[in-house]
Order: structure tokens, then C-alpha cells, then sequence
């Protein structure tokens, strides 16, 4: 990425005047992992919180300058001390606080949103199913003793902690197998349970099914809208920013209808 030379502004420069607007997106397609040690910006130009949280997150300052001249050492914001003194910036609108409002939370490092913000909710909704997936565990080794469907919870689990880690670090999701299937395997399957386990689909659930069914359907369900959530909290102007971690979701979502299809089926009595 070009630097500032004395007395003329860069191609870069001149690119983001035009543009106004800086996107992670648009970080990521122009330094394709290559992250220099301070990226300029003009004053009048703007950057989404997602785009700041990207290059905060690979350690890349943010130069500001005024517009069409080369920042001069006043400029150069690298040490001062309004910023030292500073403890937390709210990552939308730029404010700095010196304590963190009770109605704020961390969005990334000092970075604060509203807790109502939409990855803080999806955050939310990501530890409430890994909360009802562990007690789920409990209460069927608990009452029927399948060990297998245990088993093939701790799958999800993990799939569900990889999600948060990603999302907290603003990292891409890389697919992985559910309950032992791949992503296409998972939605073959839950899309035609009479093929693969001999169940109609979709088998409403009644107060007279098993109850690990029972239990496996509320999984399902959060696991749908954590989806949402996602989809809310990932949906920009230009597209879906991860589009690996909503699919994700939707298998995830899959694998708990294909748990529900092997419970009916006697799959689990039969190992």
C-alpha cells in the first residue's frame, strides 16, 4: 500500500475522497492480508465500526488527515494525549468515555456499542443455545442414558463455540462437519428424513413423543434464531459480511432436525 510522500497526495487519497465511505469490505479487498503499520485516512472521509474493528484487530493505526495535504506532525494523532487519557471509544459514533456507560458493552478491545446492538444480540443468542445444549446433555444422560445423542451434541457445541470465537475476533468462519456430516450430507438429510431414517418430514412434535425429541426440537429452534440474528447482524449495503457463519447456522439448525429424525427412527437404541 503506497505512503505519504512530501507534497502530493496519494492514489489512495485520492480514492477515498471520491468514495467517502470505508468499508471492511473494502479493507479487506484492497490489502488482501497485507497490513501496513498505519493506514491514512482524510478527515471528511468515514469508516464503518466493522472497518476500524478490522484494522484495530490486525494492529494497523488510523492516520487521519486533512484533505488533499499531507498530514503534518500535528496531525499524526500517534500518541496524543486526549487519546491516552481515553479508556473506551463508542465504536459507532466516535464519542470517548472514561468510564463505560452501564448501557454499553465491548464490542472489540476499548470499542463500545449499545447492548441492543446487533452482534452483541446474536452474542446473546450464540451463548443461550450453548447454555441449552449443555443442560440438554445433562438431562438425557440423565433420564434416557443415550450416550451416542451426548455425543453428538458436543459436536454442536463446538461448532457453536468456534462461532462465538470467530465472531468476537471478527475472524471468517471455515466450515467444518456437524454430528459427523458434512454441510451438503446435513441438508440431503434433513430435507428427506423418510430416505434416510424411515420419518416422514417434518414430524410435529406432540406431548406424547419421546422427550429427548422434545428436547432436540427447542435446540432447533434457537438454533433458527440465532440464524436470524446472524443475518441480521451480518447484512450490510454491499452483501452478507459472513456468509460462512450464517450458513453455518442453518446447518446448524439441520443437524438438530436430523437428531430428532435418528431419535424417532431407533438409531441411537441400535448402537
Amino acid at each position: 500500500m503506497e505512503t505519504h510522500d512530501a507534497g502530493h497526495i496519494t492514489r489512495q487519497e485520492r480514492r477515498i475522497v471520491r468514495l467517502k465511505l470505508i468499508t471492511e469490505t473494502m479493507l479487506r479487498d484492497e490489502l488482501k492480508g497485507h497490513f501496513p503499520e498505519a493506514y491514512h485516512v482524510p478527515d471528511d472521509v468515514l469508516m464503518t465500526p466493522a472497518a476500524l474493528e478490522y484494522l484495530s484487530f490486525n494492529k494497523v493505526k488510523v492516520l487521519r488527515a486533512a484533505t488533499g495535504r499531507k498530514p503534518s506532525a500535528a496531525a499524526r494523532p500517534s500518541a496524543p494525549a486526549a487519546a491516552t487519557s481515553t479508556r473506551y471509544v463508542d465504536a459507532i459514533t466516535g464519542a470517548t468515555y472514561d468510564e463505560k456507560p452501564e448501557n454499553m458493552t465491548h464490542l472489540v478491545n476499548n470499542r463500545l456499542v449499545l447492548k441492543t446492538n446487533a452482534r452483541i444480540v446474536l452474542r446473546g443468542r450464540l451463548d443461550d443455545l450453548q447454555s441449552q445444549v449443555v443442560l440438554t446433555q445433562a438431562e438425557i444422560l440423565d433420564s434416557s442414558g443415550r450416550q451416542w445423542l451426548a455425543d453428538d451434541l458436543q459436536s454442536t457445541l463446538a461448532l457453536l463455540r468456534e462461532l462465538m470465537r470467530c465472531e468476537v475476533l471478527d475472524e471468517t468462519y471455515v466450515p467444518r462437519d456437524i454430528i459427523g456430516l458434512a454441510p451438503a450430507e446435513l441438508r440431503a438429510q434433513s430435507h428427506d428424513p423418510l430416505t434416510f431414517f424411515g420419518v416422514k418430514a417434518f414430524t410435529l412434535p406432540e406431548a406424547h413423543h419421546d422427550r429427548d425429541f422434545l428436547r432436540l426440537n427447542v435446540l432447533r429452534t434457537q438454533a433458527r434464531m440465532a440464524e436470524i440474528a446472524a443475518v441480521e447482524a451480518f447484512t450490510t449495503s454491499e452483501g452478507l459480511a459472513q456468509p460462512e457463519m450464517v450458513q453455518a447456522l442453518n446447518r446448524l439448525s439441520s443437524a438438530y432436525h436430523i437428531l430428532m429424525c435418528r431419535v424417532l427412527s431407533g438409531y441411537y437404541e441400535s448402537r
